[in-house]
């Protein structure tokens, strides 16, 4: 008669081991953590039409100045659109300007409203009447040591350049900055280039919160330009008269002034020409990377 309650109770105090672990297994999981990515939120509320918020976060994610140029672009355009709907055609205008500057391919949904595309319309217009465009060339001039950076840049949107260079893959890479001033042309010194067997490099030109407008290269996978010495001009070798030949005849080719006249030119002739190759290998190696000129 003892057998049931001990039964019931054994099979009571396992149901309650078993309902708490099956209840903790089926608890949800902890929510993710919410994103504070500018760009991310911006997104999201563009794609729940809320145009006003997507404004304001997409303008402040340009402030932040940490975009690489997809983001940089992609942010653009967010700012065009959102701008357009809200009617704001000037701001909307502008951010498809310098979209269309870092991007010249880039399109709007077609499906947008014209109203919507009107201003990227009028961005395009701008470009098309405009004999230059946004680009940076970047050529390490070994021989001199320099790494000369040329912008055409008509919009002002470039701040700061950032040139990262290293000699011979070795060691970390040196890390110099320069302000952009009103010379479209700025050089940075890239010490030791002159004797190196080979140096690497990278560009990027930044905007004034800090963005990055062009990228030429990076730290994982940069430019790289073999240099080494310059060639050397071949010699020319002219034999020793052996002593034992016979003398000319003093009557013969070498008496004519004529012979000594046409010989001189042509030793004169023969070393400029040594000359101007001697000059052109002293320059050194070079190497040009381009990003969007026109």
């Amino acid at each position: 008669m003892m057998a049931r309650p001990v039964t019931q109770a054994f099979a009571l105090a396992l149901l309650s081991l078993v309902i708490p672990a099956t209840a903790l297994a089926q608890d949800p999981e902890p929510p993710a953590r919410e994103t504070t990515d500018r760009l991310t939120l911006a997104e999201r509320a563009y794609q729940a039409v809320d145009y006003e918020t997507a404004l304001t976060l997409a303008e402040q994610s340009l402030d932040e100045g940490t975009a690489d140029r997809t983001h940089l672009t992609r942010t653009y355009e967010l700012i065009g659109i959102a701008a357009a709907a809200l009617h704001r055609d000037e701001v909307s205008r502008n951010a498809f300007i310098r979209l269309l500057a870092l991007n010249p391919d880039a399109q709007v949904n077609q499906r947008l409203a014209p109203a919507l595309r009107g201003p990227f319309v009028e961005a395009l217009g701008f470009w098309s009447s405009r004999g230059d465009g946004f680009g940076v060339e970047a050529t390490l001039l070994s021989r001199r040591e320099r790494l000369r950076v040329t912008m055409s840049d008509p919009l002002g949107l470039a701040a700061t350049i950032v040139v990262g260079s290293r000699i011979d893959d070795t060691g970390a890479f040196e890390v110099q900055r320069a302000e952009v001033e009103q010379s479209p042309t700025v050089y940075i010194p890239v010490d030791g280039a002159r004797d190196a067997r080979t140096v690497e490099y990278y560009v990027w030109v930044l905007d004034g919160p800090g963005n990055r407008l062009v990228e030429i290269g990076n730290e994982d996978e940069p430019e790289e330009v073999s240099a080494g010495p310059p060639a050397q001009p071949a010699a020319i070798l002219v034999p020793e008269a052996d002593p034992r030949a016979a003398p000319e005849d003093s009557d013969g080719l070498f008496a004519s002034p004529i012979f000594w006249v046409v010989a001189g030119v042509l030793l004169v002739g023969a070393g400029v020409t040594v000359g101007v190759l001697a000059s052109d290998s002293s320059a050194g190696a070079t190497a040009t990377t381009s990003f969007g000129v026109r």
